[in-house]
């Protein structure tokens, strides 16, 4: 799937069992939950935004993209993304937006899940990405309801 040539914005879905989920008030209730891939082609800055209804534990709220050098799209595995963007910890409802452009040079070790919260990294846009929703604490019961997760890209 390619994206469109010029702006455009996404409404990211969930993937959990039982198939794709839209972001119109979806509850998570597991550990670890990844969206839909999505195609970055052409693209040179981007907006993510995260809503929050309500919430018992924390959320942490990544951004990752596929690390370069693989050849299909269909061979990219778990260990194939690397986060780019950490936001704030969200332990109350709430919004967060992020922003990031093409930048210039990094080197940075690979991390998956672990980048320091309120980060963006100086680095490529990349040419597919994923948002990552890591939710814990409040025992067995943590929940979180998210009213909204959207991405915007810019030509």
């Amino acid at each position: 799937m390619n994206a469109p040539s010029s702006n455009y914005s996404v409404d990211v879905v969930v993937t959990r069992t039982g198939g794709a989920t839209t972001f119109n008030s979806v509850t998570l209730t597991t550990s670890t939950n990844y969206s839909n891939d999505i195609p970055l082609d052409r693209f040179s800055a981007a907006d993510v935004y995260v809503a929050v209804n309500t919430i018992s534990g924390t959320l942490n709220t990544y951004v990752q993209k596929v690390r370069p050098g693989l050849t299909s799209i269909d061979t990219i595995g778990i260990d194939d993304w690397v986060d780019i963007i950490s936001f704030t910890a969200m332990t109350a409802a709430g919004e967060r937006m992020a922003s990031i452009v093409t930048a210039g040079n990094a080197e940075f070790a690979v991390q998956r899940g672990a980048l320091t919260a309120a980060t963006i990294r100086t680095t490529t846009l990349g040419r597919m990405w994923r948002l990552r929703f890591d939710l814990s604490g409040a025992g067995s019961g943590a929940t979180v309801t998210l009213s909204r997760a959207t991405i915007s890209f810019y030509a």
